[in-house]
Formats: structure tokens, sequence, C-alpha cells
């Protein structure tokens, strides 16, 4: 009889103790992150810390010149939802692809023209292909938004350049 009290008391501390663990799922912080730049398919671009502002600033670039760079974001263990892609296109002029590695994972309502992509549940991560071409001289700021379906999501990261 003590046996099957024992038994019985470890049977039910264990049920009860695996009631407090959220099995339903993981929050992951979204995550966005990039490739080397690579201008005229021959020069790296240089990456500083702008001292204003804190964020990532390529080196400058000018009117014509071709800049191509992967950026991928990630999930973890969350649905990645969506991921969009923000510049101003005065400055720059962005094209996205090829796209057939996601193309399956793509939701109808995504415009990649436009940098937004929509994703099914079960994508987990994205990689980008990301070209842009200087149209004008000035400032742009490159910004990358994740969401997910993580109670920290959105989550963003900006990179600025020049184009003289």
């Amino acid at each position: 009889m003590k046996k099957a009290i024992y038994l019985f008391s470890i049977f039910f501390f264990a049920t009860c103790m695996t009631g407090c663990l959220d099995w339903a799922q993981s929050h992951y912080t979204p995550q966005v992150g990039w490739s080397q730049f690579i201008k005229n398919t021959t020069d790296t671009l240089g990456i500083s810390i702008d001292s204003e502002t804190g964020s990532p600033k390529l080196d400058t670039i000018a009117v014509g010149d071709e800049v191509k760079f992967v950026v991928a974001f990630n999930a973890f263990a969350n649905n990645l939802l969506g991921a969009k892609i923000n510049t101003d296109t005065t400055i720059l002029s962005m094209t996205y692809g090829p796209l057939d590695d996601i193309a399956s994972a793509m939701l109808p309502e995504s415009d990649p023209a436009n940098g937004q992509f929509f994703f099914a549940d079960g994508y987990m991560g994205v990689r980008i292909p990301v070209t842009f071409v200087a149209k004008k001289a000035g400032s742009y700021k490159l910004e990358f938004i994740a969401t997910s379906d993580s109670k920290y999501s959105p989550a963003t990261s900006r990179i600025t350049g020049n184009v003289k």
C-alpha cells in the first residue's frame, strides 16, 4: 500500500508540475540580420556605427552604384508572419529576388515589389536577396521589420547611408 501511495504521489506531483510549463509556445524576439553589402559586384561596403544615432551606417556610395546583399528574418521557435523592407524610393531603387526559394511560403497578400512579405504558419525564417541602385544624392535609411506570433514581436533593424 505504501508503494502505491508513493507512486501515486510521484505521478500526481509530476502531473501538477507539467501544468506550470508553457508547452504551447516559446516567445522569442524575432531578429533581422544581413550579409555583406557588395557594391558593383566586386567591392565590399564597410559598415560602421553612426556616432549620433548608434545605428549601423554603410560607406558612402555614388549615384548609379548597385548594391547587393541578403537579409535574413528569423523568428526562432515562433512562426514568422511577415517581413517588411522600407526605404526612401526617391533615393534608392529596390528589387528583391530571386524569390524561388520562398515563393511557396509567401501568402497571396504579399507585395514583393514594395518589400512586403507575408508567410504561412510553419516558417521560422527566410532569406531575401536585395538589390538597390542609387538614383540620386542624399541620405537614406533601410528599415527591416520582422513580425512573428511572439509576444515580443515585431523587431525592427535599421541601416543608414549616403549617396553622393
